[in-house]
């Protein structure tokens, strides 16, 4: 017998499976190579690929460049930031240059998806397969590691134009690329406690972490259903989540604190509605590095800068309500680089 433990199933008596086995056999299911990982590494974690040090780029971030053509931008809920690019013509290619020991390529697998060539600063690395039978937005279509951390690389992948057997087409999906680097990304290194991956929350003890709501039942017999939440929240509205944050009737921080010394890249964009924040500030150890006001007819503020780091030092990330009262949700994902 085997006892399965499910974290999510609330509407059935226990979260414990039993499952007896008969006489027989039970077929695997196929899979890709490199296996479905979680966008959040676990540092504590005793896989290698589960607890990679690397710094995580989207689709639409400006290291990533497109060649060819086809290439078209979708949205979902599931994909990294809501979004990849895909294109099925052969030719059409995407790349990124790095400075690293390791490159991991997200790919979206899926019923359509096609080949691609790889290389690695121009030489041929391997063929990507990206056709499964369902979707598959956490795998890696490629993994290299062992590389020269010092040297720059390029990463290219070119769509072939030909595809497994038993897909319905040719699509490459890039979602994202991640490389070796001490890297520290917001909604990577969010967590419930304080402190943890370098991030912090509590604001001298102001915020709590929620982890479930309760909302009223809508399941028969009147049960109680709970709604995943996963913020830090104040008193007064306030909140910090994964990729945002939210002022409450006063400002609202997130903290990353240095642990060793350096220099380091500090990179995001501040959107969401304008009248949702009266300014977003950077400040290291209280003297402001950056500063933004609301964002201009929904746009984003984009910020990219430089901080020379020793231990210890606290870079803070505020934004300060409008005010007319409490603002809404922003989306503010910082992350920070170590670059020397």
């Amino acid at each position: 017998m085997l006892r399965v433990y499910n974290y999510w199933l609330y509407d059935i008596p226990s979260r414990a499976i039993d499952i007896t086995f008969g006489r027989g056999t039970t077929r695997a299911a196929g899979f890709p190579p490199y296996g479905s990982y979680a966008f959040e590494p676990l540092p504590e974690s005793g896989d290698t690929v589960v607890s990679r040090e690397t710094k995580i780029v989207g689709c639409d971030d400006a290291e990533t460049a497109y060649g060819g053509a086809g290439w078209t931008r979708r949205e979902g809920a599931a994909y990294y930031h809501g979004a990849l690019m895909e294109s099925g013509t052969a030719g059409a290619s995407v790349q990124i240059s790095f400075r690293g020991s390791s490159v991991y390529w997200r790919a979206v697998a899926d019923t359509a998806g096609g080949k691609a060539d790889v290389t690695i600063d121009g030489t041929p690395a391997g063929i990507a397969d990206t056709y499964y039978r369902d979707e598959l937005p956490d795998q890696f279509a490629f993994v290299r590691t062992g590389l020269d951390p010092r040297a720059l690389h390029t990463f290219r992948a070119v769509v072939r134009g030909d595809r497994n057997p038993l897909s319905a087409g040719t699509l490459i999906r890039h979602m994202a690329f991640e490389y070796g680097a001490e890297s520290y990304r917001a909604s990577a290194g969010f967590s419930a406690v304080e402190g943890k991956n370098n991030w912090h929350y509590a604001d001298a003890g102001r915020m709590r972490f929620i982890d479930f709501v309760r909302t009223p039942a809508e399941a028969p017999g009147g049960k109680e259903r709970k709604t995943f939440a996963n913020e830090w929240r104040d008193a007064t509205g306030g909140g910090i989540g994964g990729a945002y944050q939210v002022c409450g009737t006063r400002p609202v921080s997130r903290t990353w604190i240095a642990p060793h010394g350096g220099s380091v890249r500090v990179e995001g964009t501040v959107g969401g509605d304008p009248a949702g924040v009266r300014c977003a500030s950077i400040t290291c150890n209280g003297r402001t590095a950056w500063s933004a006001g609301p964002p201009a007819g929904g746009q984003a503020a984009a910020h990219d800068i430089t901080i020379a780091v020793s231990p210890g030092d606290a870079i803070r990330f505020t934004l300060v309500p409008p005010a007319s009262g409490a603002g809404t949700r922003v989306t503010w994902d910082p992350v920070v680089t170590y670059v020397q």
